[in-house]
């Protein structure tokens, strides 16, 4: 688990709503092959995008063409976290982090928590009730950009993991790896 290890994103504090977008990926357009798209972190929703740009990590440099910042995943899950309370959750025990892995991913296959395929989870020991939002990968392991949306004047509206379902082409580079 590579929880607090991720990309950090800065945003201002406070509460905002996450959202999976789910597409339909099926040849007959029928809703019998869903596949998670985006994982969204959703800051102001008053203004309409007028920019997608790849993301770039607290402290460091836009990337060179053809590369992106992303989130490797081996698990098949990528999530959002307040970054300061999942580095300090990364640091306990273990068998902690264990156990309460088991029971998010538990949550996070039941439909009956926030649908299926996702889960938002308190963090163990979050003094301010952060939490962890959840949502399974699309395609699965692989390696995925960090994407943010901005208004015409560049004021972050969003903060996006793009499971390339519904851009497959767009971010790859030459290569088709677009690992940094």
């Amino acid at each position: 688990m590579s929880l607090g290890a991720g990309c950090t994103v800065p945003v201002p504090p406070g509460s905002y709503p996450v959202f999976v977008t789910v597409a339909d990926v099926s040849e007959a357009a029928d809703g019998s092959h869903p596949r998670e798209s985006y994982l969204s972190v959703v800051l102001h929703d008053d203004a309409p995008v007028a920019a997608v740009r790849l993301g770039v990590p607290e402290g460091e440099r836009a990337p060179g063409e053809g590369v992106w910042y992303g989130v490797g995943v081996d698990a098949g899950t990528v999530a959002f976290a307040d970054a300061q309370a999942a580095e300090a959750l990364s640091r306990r025990a273990d068998d902690v982090l264990e156990e309460t892995h088991d029971r998010w991913m538990e949550l996070q296959d039941d439909p009956r928590h926030h649908g299926s395929n996702r889960a938002n989870v308190p963090l163990p020991g979050a003094a301010g009730g952060e939490n962890l939002a959840l949502a399974h990968s699309g395609w699965g392991d692989g390696f995925y950009p960090l994407v943010t949306t901005h208004d015409a004047d560049g004021r972050l509206l969003g903060v996006h993991i793009d499971l390339l379902v519904a851009s497959a082409t767009h971010w790859k580079d030459e290569r088709g790896d677009g690992e940094r």
